[in-house]
């Protein structure tokens, strides 16, 4: 089902400097815990990530979902078989899906699925991104950075001694890594709050991103313009980030906010719990 929302109804004003307002375009609903939501520009849909069940369980449950720019689910089922995807990231022809401890490699015209690769040790594999030489997959509860390519995947980047990964972002030569936290335990709760990380994709060097240490327990990342968006899982907060700048807080959503994404000014918001998506616009002053 698809609420429309008057634009004047969706204004929320924030104390930030650079952000004056968001305005929510559309809210869909009828999902089965959304995770993560991708903008394809070629065939002008977005594609959503359904677990279906467990986020860890390899049940069949899980499915992906075509919804075009305005909000309307066109295909609920566009792709069935899969277990929990979760991240997914656009590598040529292909949409590079996370799915708990396996890669799927789907056609992005068609929905065939026309790989699935088992990643050896993998524990539960999350968000992908990608360029011109792969995709990257983090692995939350392994704390590892996988790369994908050719049909393989290797192990990138062991990253537990500081951070579990979580969402990616990339720019250039560089990736924007969010971070679950420090010292996972079994309940998934950390000793210390997630931070933002970069990573050179040359040297592997990897720092905490400064003004966006500790922040929660950190799930997707993306960017509009000079602003890193970035969101904590547990709470439903979003915080942006300038370079220079310390983090602040955007807004409170839903508990079970996941992998939001962007495309032009507009964020997409998976809200898992609430089986729902969300697209805004945030509005600077």
């Amino acid at each position: 089902m698809l609420k429309s929302i008057a634009t004047g109804l969706g204004l929320c004003l924030f104390l930030q400097v650079g952000i004056a307002s968001s305005e929510v375009l559309w809210r869909a609903e009828g999902f089965a815990q959304p995770e993560s939501s991708l903008f394809d520009e070629a065939s002008n849909h977005l594609v959503v990530s359904n677990v279906g069940g467990s986020p860890a369980d390899a049940n069949g449950e899980g499915f992906l979902s075509l919804v075009s720019p305005d909000g309307k689910i066109e295909n609920l089922h566009w792709v069935d078989g899969l277990d929990a995807p979760k991240g997914m990231a656009i590598l040529g022809p292909h949409l590079i899906v996370s799915d708990i401890t396996k890669i799927r490699v789907i056609h992005r015209a068609t929905g065939e699925i026309v790989n699935t690769i088992e990643v050896p040790d993998a524990r539960f594999l999350n968000d992908v991104a990608a360029d011109a030489n792969g995709a990257y997959i983090s692995d939350l509860v392994a704390g590892r950075i996988y790369h994908y390519a050719d049909g393989k995947v290797t192990e990138w980047l062991d990253t537990s001694a500081v951070a579990y990964p979580n969402g990616l972002y990339i720019e250039g030569d560089k990736m924007i890594m969010g971070s679950w936290g420090e010292q996972l335990d079994e309940n998934w709760s950390t000793t210390k709050k997630g931070s933002v990380f970069t990573i050179d994709l040359n040297s592997r060097a990897i720092a905490r991103l400064k003004g966006a240490e500790e922040v929660g327990n950190l799930d997707g990342v993306t960017r509009i313009g000079k602003i890193l968006y970035f969101n904590d899982w547990v709470t439903g907060d979003i915080f942006s980030h300038v370079e220079g700048e310390t983090y602040k807080k955007v807004i409170t959503l839903a508990k079970g906010l996941a992998d939001i994404s962007a495309n032009g000014d507009t964020l997409f918001l998976p809200l898992m719990k609430d089986n729902a998506l969300e697209a805004r616009r945030f509005k600077s002053e």
